[in-house]
């Protein structure tokens, strides 16, 4: 028998973002426990959407990145360490270590 209190509302690839500050297409932007990329630009108060799946190329903190690893975001940089990190999501490609390296990683 099926869960009558769980009802499909839709896939669930976005969310809806109010925006703090401006903000501009490409950010990323953490709600609660949840990444999304911001799909649009958007000025305070005003709703956009994050997309919440999908592969994205980053930049990192300059730290090396093994493909398959678990990535996290600080201070708007890819980084392999947790401490003070947000969960971001699966490296899809490795990083060398060197300023300005970015990665593609999957996110959430």
């Amino acid at each position: 028998m099926a869960n009558e209190n769980a009802l499909y509302r839709f896939v669930g690839k976005r969310i809806d973002y109010v925006c703090q500050s401006e903000v501009a297409r490409g950010d990323v932007i953490v709600v609660g426990s949840v990444v999304g990329v911001a799909e649009v630009p958007g000025t305070t108060g005003q709703k956009i959407s994050l997309t919440t799946s999908g592969v994205f190329e980053m930049v990192t903190d300059g730290a090396g990145i093994s493909q398959g690893a678990a990535v996290y975001l600080k201070n708007g940089k890819v980084t392999k360490t947790a401490d003070g990190a947000v969960a971001l999501g699966k490296a899809y490609s490795a990083a060398a270590a060197a300023t300005g390296a970015t990665v593609l990683v999957k996110i959430n």
